[in-house]
């Protein structure tokens, strides 16, 4: 072409291609943000818009750049509403957006269209359209109609309103969206400002530099499309409920690629920051997670997963519990997930404290008598169906009621936590020790027989008798009394053996080591011989 403005033509020409590439990527892109599909719109609109144009400037005749001229109005019209309607989109306004008011937005655009069309028979839109006198190419100019008026009034409203919706949404928003947002008020402000020129014929040669304008704002959108992932699963408008929520929420794409979080989830993710939009989640998710936490993010099942995660957080080891949930299109298909991650430190302590008052003895730290009961009847019921036997210890404190009369209760609870202490450290890794009232404490071990009973009886018994517990007053050596019972010697004439029975049976021989001088192991058989007990030494044997 040997036109003067044939550069001009070809790249306004590569801005119709760049919209066109534009409205193909966003088609592929649809399933995240369902603006996507008013994006596409837009594009497929400024490309029939600028195609028209390039064409227009290429005519050699009147009747040429009419019919291009016609052509230009198929898409233009229609492309500042559609932004107003992509812009609500943006900033979470989509529920006021219903088809019919849709439809009421582009009335005018339709109205346009069709006064275009028809100009020739009422000269509503153009009074006249004309050569303008020497120039070196064809040129064509018009005298404006009335509803030329209306056209130009209702698009410079919609842009105008859009930029109004994103500068307030700007203001409030955090740092991470504030780009895409700029990128949005660019590609509104930069045509407008360039219609503005051409309005009062501040262009050169008096061109319409819109659709050269628009290769611009189509470069920024693609490259902010690509990088800062605009325009992904859903708005970035999140509104106070969203950054009020205590628990961390981060929104995925359909490839794990981090859209959007609240200001909770950079608190529970120190490597969380407004740089990692774009980013895949694995890239900031806390390290030295408890192993679990991987596969259930890794998990992409319709139905989402949760789990408990433990991990080290400010020193301090915390308590997560993390669900993962998809997030669905209008179509039904999966267009992302979000990860809900809430700090359950607090009510995991509390369970805890609950269990182990539910479990254990508050003083000694022993099993109390309610878990050691169930305990103890769990092993009977394995020891029966495996038939191994099973047996029980119980002992109790030798002249307990004196230490608390002439020491106090705080020497007398010192002595129960020693004397606890030392029969821990003599048993097995499977038997049990409870407190079973009072100053008295029961023994349960699995597979072993009244013999094993009785050595594991003594060797507590000597244990204790020779570990004096140090107190203000000074030495206190404390001693012990026990009684020991086992399914090996529980007579079968007494009925269905149970946990109450054993215990009752090892009662009977701590009582019989203590009619037999204390510090003894006893049997309930030996309660009925009276044997007598091994040298008895008193509880207090040094008093300051």
């Amino acid at each position: 072409m040997g036109s003067p403005i044939t550069g001009y033509i070809v790249a306004v020409a590569i801005a119709g291609v760049l919209n066109v590439l534009l409205g193909v990527f966003a088609w592929f892109r649809r399933a995240g943000f369902s603006g996507m599909r008013t994006f596409v719109w837009i594009s497929a609109l400024s490309a029939i818009y600028i195609f028209g144009f390039a064409c227009e400037l290429a005519s050699d005749s009147l009747a040429e750049i009419r019919f291009w001229v016609n052509i230009e109005y198929i898409g233009m019209p229609f492309i500042a509403p559609l932004c107003l309607v992509l812009v609500m989109q943006f900033v979470g306004m989509e529920r006021m957006l219903s088809r019919t008011k849709i439809a009421a937005l582009l009335l005018v655009p339709a109205l346009t269209l069709a006064a275009i069309t028809t100009n020739d028979y009422h000269h509503l839109f153009y009074k006249s359209m004309y050569l303008r006198p020497n120039e070196p190419t064809p040129m064509a100019d018009i005298i404006l109609g009335q509803w030329y008026i209306v056209h130009g009034s209702y698009t410079f409203g919609s842009m105008c309103a859009g930029i109004v919706l994103l500068v307030r949404f700007l203001r409030k928003s955090r740092a991470a969206y504030r780009l895409q947002i700029c990128v949005m008020l660019a590609g509104l402000c930069i045509p407008m400002i360039g219609s503005l020129l051409y309005l009062f014929n501040l262009t050169p040669n008096g061109m319409d530099p819109v659709p050269l304008l628009m290769c611009i704002t189509a470069a920024f959108y693609l490259w902010a499309m690509t990088t800062t992932g605009m325009f992904r699963v859903v708005p970035i408008a999140r509104d106070t409920v969203f950054e009020s929520m205590r628990d961390g929420v981060v929104v995925l794409d359909d490839y794990d690629r981090i859209v959007d979080f609240n200001r909770a989830a950079e608190r529970l993710l120190p490597l969380l920051h407004t740089g990692s939009i774009g980013n895949r989640l694995h890239t900031v998710w806390m390290p030295g997670a408890q192993s679990g936490a991987e596969e259930l993010l890794q998990d992409r099942s319709p139905q989402g997963g949760e789990r408990e995660v433990q991990w080290r957080l400010d020193g301090e080891t915390r308590y997560c519990h993390i669900r993962t949930s998809p997030l669905y299109r209008r179509d039904g298909r999966i267009a992302g997930r979000t990860v809900v991650i809430a700090d359950v430190t607090e009510q995991t302590q509390l369970r805890e404290q609950l269990r182990r008052l539910a479990t254990y003895d508050g003083l000694t730290g022993v099993y109390n008598r309610a878990h050691f009961m169930a305990l103890g009847a769990d092993e009977l019921a394995q020891a029966d169906i495996a038939k191994r036997p099973i047996a029980i210890v119980m002992f109790d404190l030798d002249y307990f009621k004196s230490v608390n009369d002439h020491y106090g209760h705080d020497t007398g609870d010192a002595a129960l936590r020693h004397a606890a202490a030392i029969a821990a450290s003599c048993l097995r890794a499977g038997d049990h020790l409870g407190r079973y009232g009072g100053e008295e404490f029961a023994i349960c071990l699995p597979a072993a027989t009244l013999a094993d009973a009785g050595r594991v009886a003594d060797r507590i018994r000597q244990s204790l008798a020779a570990s004096p517990l140090d107190t203000p007053f000074g030495p206190l050596k404390v001693t012990g009394s026990f009684g020991v019972a086992s399914t090996t010697e529980a007579p079968s004439e007494s009925g269905p053996l149970t946990i109450e029975t054993l215990l009752s049976r090892a009662d009977l021989g701590l009582y019989a080591a203590k009619n037999a001088g204390r510090n003894a192991v006893r049997s309930a058989a030996d309660s009925a011989e009276q044997k007598p007990a091994i040298a008895f030494e008193p509880l207090v044997s040094k008093q300051v």
